[in-house]
């Protein structure tokens, strides 16, 4: 709680004044220091107020941990930071096929279209484009920078497409773990600058790019990779997937899915959120992070579209590694069953893997 503007100042009008307006400048710079440079604030403060208000615990406001089942916490708990929004004040979306008949949901499912039917992106637009069994669908970033998550079942296979925007950081995992399948939404936590979610059925807490849980029940346990899948444009998508469909901007939310709130955070090498960095390369450079066994290697995207052909074929723990680059981004063709694939900032892979190698090219 601030202390108010007009607590009485002991030597008269004149510092009362100066001491009053020293002050508006300090939270003022404190403020766009924080905020403005990274071109959050207006996104941040507009999901901040649509956010429910938890209900009160004993008359006061909770902290937001304390809506979380933090049995067995594997992290700092000083590390986890509210990153702006309350729990669910970014609300995940679920497609009807992944919905459970609770009565949960305060809008529709957001609708599911061919993407010859989709006119509102644009060539150069980004998607995550997943592929299981013979069902390719692609989820438009536009989307995921207002949702983060999306629980759907896709080929027959719950699935969890995940994207932090602060990280630039995409996975597709299972949503079931020993047998049960659960649901996800955004908690309002941050860990090394990254998204942190929740289920709903337990109420345990999740690391994107950790790759499993942190708190709860499930403590300790990983989610695994699901099908294929890449960052790429969706004119390419289309392309290579004519039949593929999209989850579409009809989530029943009112978000202006053409605006990307993120552009100015993207056009430098700042970070939102303190996190150990790692000067070896920039902070935003992207890669795809795969990391087998206890073994990690960042490939840096630029590296992988320079190698001969746009290829990179390398070895990590034992397994095979297979890139492909063209102008629509780099895709993961080939990888070990049991490796973490994640297409993210450098930064934010390096902070959860820090003896992470970087691939270099032969000379």
């Amino acid at each position: 709680m601030h202390e108010p503007w007009n607590k009485p100042v002991s030597s008269g009008p004149v510092r009362l004044g100066r001491v009053f307006f020293a002050s508006i400048a300090v939270v003022a710079i404190g403020v766009s220091s924080a905020w403005l440079a990274y071109g959050l604030l207006d996104e941040r403060a507009r999901v901040e107020a649509a956010a429910p208000d938890p209900a009160p615990v004993l008359n006061r406001r909770p902290d937001l941990l304390e809506m979380y089942n933090l049995q067995d916490l594997r992290v700092e708990r000083e590390k986890l930071l509210r990153g702006g929004p309350w729990k669910d004040g970014i609300p995940s979306l679920t497609t009807a096929a992944a919905r459970r008949d609770d009565g949960r949901y305060p809008v529709g499912p957001p609708s599911v279209v061919r993407a010859s039917q989709i006119d509102w992106l644009g060539a150069d637009d980004r998607v995550i484009g997943v592929t299981v069994g013979d069902a390719s669908r692609a989820y438009p970033v536009a989307l995921l920078n207002y949702h983060e998550i999306v629980n759907d079942v896709l080929g027959e296979q719950a699935i969890a497409v995940i994207y932090c925007p602060l990280c630039d950081s995409a996975s597709v995992v299972s949503r079931v773990v020993d047998g049960k399948t659960y649901e996800f939404g955004v908690s309002g936590l941050l860990y090394n600058s990254n998204v942190v979610f929740y289920d709903r059925q337990e109420l345990g807490l999740w690391s994107q790019i950790g790759m499993g849980a942190i708190s709860g029940p499930n403590a300790g346990k990983r989610l695994d990779h699901v099908g294929r899948w890449s960052v790429e444009s969706f004119e390419n998508w289309k392309l290579l997937h004519p039949q593929a469909t999209v989850v579409d901007r009809d989530t029943g939310y009112q978000r202006d899915y053409v605006r990307n709130p993120y552009q100015r955070y993207f056009g430098h090498q700042k970070t939102a959120f303190p996190v150990a960095l790692n000067d070896r390369l920039d902070n935003k450079t992207p890669v795809i992070g795969v990391k087998v066994e206890d073994r990690a290697r960042a490939y840096p995207l630029e590296a992988v579209a320079a190698a001969e052909g746009g290829r990179v074929v390398d070895r990590l723990g034992g397994g095979e590694i297979e890139l492909v680059a063209d102008e629509s981004g780099v895709r993961v063709v080939r990888a070990p069953a049991d490796s973490v694939v994640m297409h993210a900032f450098w930064f934010s892979w390096a902070a959860f893997h820090p003896g992470t190698d970087v691939y270099r090219p032969a000379e």
